[in-house]
């Protein structure tokens, strides 16, 4: 088991980091991205000198959701710069957040299904994990405009697209094979998310039919 030295290292840093995400998110809905920005960053830096890659995985993921927000932020008042970012550097950064944050979870899913296999927590690992793919590929997709490789972004994009789907999809097969509960609201509010998410892609001109609109739909009236 864990020394007692050991447990207090783990509740420091779960304190530390909800302490930093409270405030970035409190900058966040206060509309100051910049404070925000800056806090995340500020906290990725931090956990990666203690090598803390749990934190360092949900810091990273934070970053590509707040870079898509700026992105859009700048779109919509038609502004060109950011904190002296460009919506080129913007969309660069966020991709690589993302990437990270993926990264660090495909790393950490494999050591637990290793250590647990079929589990309710490895699943919810890997809804977790899940969602991690579909922010990207809402960041890759909603910025391909101003990417230097716009072809890359948007096939990358699909492709996260299609294995978003694919987990989702996995996640209820397994939970129904091993006998696990499915929380139907709370499994709802996630595809309800997802929706949104893909709404906003089909406003930018992406085909209903690559992004899975359909099996989306028939998810969402299941889970009523």
């Amino acid at each position: 088991g864990k020394s007692n030295v050991d447990v207090d290292s783990v509740y420091a840093a779960v304190e530390t980091l909800f302490q930093i995400m409270s405030s970035a998110n409190d900058a966040f809905y206060a509309g100051n991205l910049a404070s925000a920005h800056n806090i995340l960053k500020d906290s990725l830096r931090l956990f990666t000198r203690l090598k803390n890659k749990k934190a360092m995985a949900v810091a990273s993921n934070n970053l590509g959701i707040l870079c898509l927000t700026i992105y859009r932020t700048m779109i919509a008042n038609k502004e060109e710069s950011f904190e002296d970012m460009s919506l080129t550097d913007i969309a660069c950064e966020g991709s690589d957040y993302c990437t990270v944050a993926i990264k660090l979870g495909e790393e950490q899913y494999e050591e637990f299904y290793e250590e647990q296999g079929w589990s309710e927590e490895c699943l919810q690992f890997m809804q977790g994990l899940a969602n991690r793919y579909f922010n990207r590929a809402l960041l890759l997709l909603s910025t391909k405009k101003h990417a230097k490789s716009p072809d890359d972004f948007e096939s990358n994009g699909l492709r996260d697209i299609q294995i978003t789907a694919d987990m989702d999809l996995e996640i209820v097969d397994q939970c129904i094979e091993m006998g696990f509960r499915i929380d139907r609201v709370e499994r709802h509010d996630l595809m309800l998310s997802r929706s949104r998410g893909i709404e906003a892609l089909v406003k930018l001109g992406y085909s209903p039919d690559e992004l899975f609109v359909e099996d989306l739909v028939e998810e969402l009236l299941s889970t009523f």
